[in-house]
């Protein structure tokens, strides 16, 4: 026999021991894949049994504040209409005291006014009163000068 038929021989009893060896791995590497994919089976039964209620939980707490969340928006709206409400309520009040107020700003001139001339006239009066008590002093003793 040549040098070909033996290198060949070598050459595939080489390919048949690296072909063992990989499915030796394989099959090796296959089983490890199946029990990581046992735990991983169970972790996950695990988690779904654990998480189930926490999720439940999550999900009623999630309801829970948005049931508050709307609460809160109808009082907040609430309370807003109420602000507007007073803010008109207060704004029509200070219309009608203004209006009041400029009303008894209109008396008061006119009394003061009023109160001006009758305090002319009692003056005048007086002045007019001392004049004519003055006349009647000076006829007074004019005529008494007389009698004497």
């Amino acid at each position: 026999m040549g040098w070909a038929p033996t290198l060949t021989a070598i050459s595939v009893a080489i390919i048949a021991v690296i072909l063992i060896v990989t499915t030796v791995l394989l099959l090796m590497w296959f089983r490890d894949i199946d029990r990581l994919a046992a735990s991983l089976e169970k972790l996950l039964t695990s988690l779904h049994k654990s998480a189930g209620p926490a999720l439940a939980s999550a999900k009623d707490l999630a309801e829970e504040a948005t049931r508050i969340a709307g609460t809160l928006r109808h009082e907040a709206e609430e309370i807003t209409e109420t602000s507007r409400i007073v803010r008109k309520k207060v704004k029509r009040a200070t219309d009608a005291i203004e209006e009041r107020l400029i009303n008894l700003d209109a008396l008061v001139e006119v009394a003061q006014g009023e109160l001006e001339e009758t305090v002319l006239d009692v003056a005048a009066a007086l002045r007019t009163g001392r004049k004519s008590a003055s006349l009647f002093r000076s006829l007074r003793r004019a005529v008494r000068g007389r009698k004497k």
